[in-house]
């Protein structure tokens, strides 16, 4: 089971290890101890943490929103915990919502004229406890999230494995097979990397980004030639890819082709001009 650090977990959420330490402490999550006494987080802990940032605004204070959530996993019934649940703040108003009905948990009174939208859904895990510190079980989208966060990081191997849970929930999500394949090349597995970037385009066919990834790690496994194709397709899917335009123009001066170089430089210089200050 992956578990994380205050530190790591400020990280990820934005805000200050003190603030973690303290909902650590009001009991909102109940992270394991180290033999040294440093907490360790699961990543249900991260889901319920982050549902309280996103709860807390001037008008209420993070105490009131994690004494909120205390509060209603105290009532809640066996078979249910925090994390099942979505929430919603409206004004000064939290609200939950389950399969069934939308309620404020300070009053318990049932709400029936509200709509949660996607981007409401703060909390939209389904966790099923193995046991105490289980981590849950995640959506695609849920991981590929946690990915791109874990980037922040000084590490990209809880990135990674971020994306392979990502991609095993759901083969065609075209991002995290993106995203794994750039930190696989990063780490020179160019053979993983290549085939990533190919799943990523048995998906869609024009996908700029996975062309032009595919492009730079067919360039460093040295078939140039099938590079130049890619770095082609990735321009004729978005022209505006001016690193496309650059690695065209270097791999044509390498073939002789001048005239193309020049070409592509100038298409380079133009998409760029202005970025460079």
């Amino acid at each position: 089971m992956n578990t994380y650090s205050t530190t790591e977990l400020a990280k990820i959420l934005k805000v200050r290890p003190a603030w973690v330490r303290a909902q650590a402490q009001r009991t909102l999550v109940s992270p394991i101890r180290t033999e040294r006494g440093h907490y360790r987080y699961s990543f249900q802990d991260i889901i319920l943490l982050r549902a309280a940032r996103n709860l807390c605004s001037p008008e209420v204070s993070s105490r009131r929103v994690t004494e909120t959530l205390d509060e209603l996993s105290k009532s809640l019934p066996p078979h249910k915990n925090l994390s099942s649940l979505r929430f919603k703040r409206i004004g000064t108003t939290i609200l939950a919502r389950d399969d069934q009905a939308i309620w404020n948990p300070q009053t318990g009174q049932t709400e029936l004229a509200l709509e949660f939208t996607a981007q409401d859904n703060v909390a939209q895990l389904r966790v099923t406890r193995k046991d105490p510190h289980d981590a849950g079980v995640a959506t695609a989208t849920d991981w590929f999230n946690l990915g791109l966060e874990y980037e922040d990081l000084p590490s990209s191997r809880k990135a990674e494995e971020a994306y392979r849970k990502a991609c095993k929930l759901d083969p065609n999500h075209i991002n995290a097979l993106i995203n794994l394949g750039r930190l696989r090349h990063a780490e020179n597995a160019l053979e993983e990397a290549e085939s990533l970037y190919r799943q990523a385009l048995e998906r869609d066919a024009r996908h700029p980004i996975a062309l032009f990834n595919l492009g730079v790690v067919l360039e460093d496994r040295g078939v140039h030639g099938s590079a130049i194709e890619c770095y082609k397709l990735a321009i004729d899917a978005d022209p505006e890819i001016a690193e496309a335009h650059y690695n065209l123009a270097r791999l044509y001066v390498k073939n002789s082709a001048e005239s193309d170089a020049i070409h592509h430089y100038a298409r380079y210089k133009s998409l760029t001009r202005g970025k460079e200050n």
